[in-house]
């Protein structure tokens, strides 16, 4: 709808300017309006006069500069056109900004009209022609759309998406000597040792314990009176001294 509606006022608003001018436009109202040229006569044309001087079939930037901005000036001072409605002569002589023209030229058109200087301004006609193919294509670049209307939504891929990897997962294996082969043909495999708390508590030495003086004379006259069979005077007093003497240590 975009593109019809466009091409539409396109087509309004050239056929007015060829009223106007009272000749045929060959060229598309870009193009005929890309050297300032056609702007300039449209003026002269609607108000006879107004543009003593302009550069007739322009072709160079300086050239197109001047006859757009020749109109510009007229335009604001007679046919109420602000700094917004005012053409930009780069974009004129590029045909970038083709809405812009269209706007410039219905407002010269209405202003014209009101004016009195046109007896008609921009008409709706009842039937619109078929267009072209290049004016549908122009129509599109205007609107900065692609050429093939197949190509403004985007195929999905037909190819499924391949599935995602797995999440890797860091296990450290716990690796174990093997011998080659036992006696039976099977693999033996040596046992983790021991834990290192387990094996210093088993290899720790024993701790040394020295005897006191009791322990040690205790046995020896246990193994006195023991072999002696007879217990003489002298055997008892030795023990009542050596008990007076373990008294004594204690």
């Amino acid at each position: 709808m975009a593109v019809l509606s466009l091409l539409q006022r396109i087509y309004c608003v050239k056929a007015w300017v060829e009223k106007t001018m009272e000749r045929i436009i060959p060229e598309t109202l870009a193009k005929s309006c890309a050297s300032g040229t056609l702007l300039c006569q449209l003026v002269n044309k609607v108000r006879p006069n107004s543009i003593a001087v302009f550069h007739q079939n322009s072709t160079s930037v300086t050239q197109c500069v001047h006859n757009v901005n020749a109109f510009n000036n007229i335009a604001r001072h007679f046919f109420g056109f602000t700094d917004d409605d005012c053409l930009l002569p780069m974009a004129i002589f590029n045909g970038s900004d083709v809405q812009k023209l269209l706007a410039s030229l219905t407002k010269f058109a209405e202003s014209s009209k009101t004016q009195g200087l046109t007896p008609t301004g921009i008409e709706v006609p009842t039937e619109y022609p078929i267009f072209t193919e290049e004016e549908t294509a122009e129509a599109r670049r205007i609107l900065c759309l692609p050429q093939d209307a197949s190509r403004m939504v985007p195929e999905c891929p037909t190819s499924p998406m391949p599935p995602l990897p797995p999440p890797a997962v860091n296990h450290r294996p716990v690796h174990h000597p093997v011998f080659p082969t036992d006696m039976d043909g099977e693999h033996s495999v040596i046992a983790p040792p021991p834990a290192q708390e387990a094996v210093s508590s088993a290899c720790a030495p024993a701790e040394k314990r020295v005897a006191g003086p009791d322990e040690c004379l205790i046995p020896l006259v246990g193994k006195i009176i023991k072999k002696a069979d007879v217990v003489p005077a002298v055997l008892w007093s030795a023990t009542i001294v050596l008990l007076a003497i373990l008294n004594a240590v204690h």
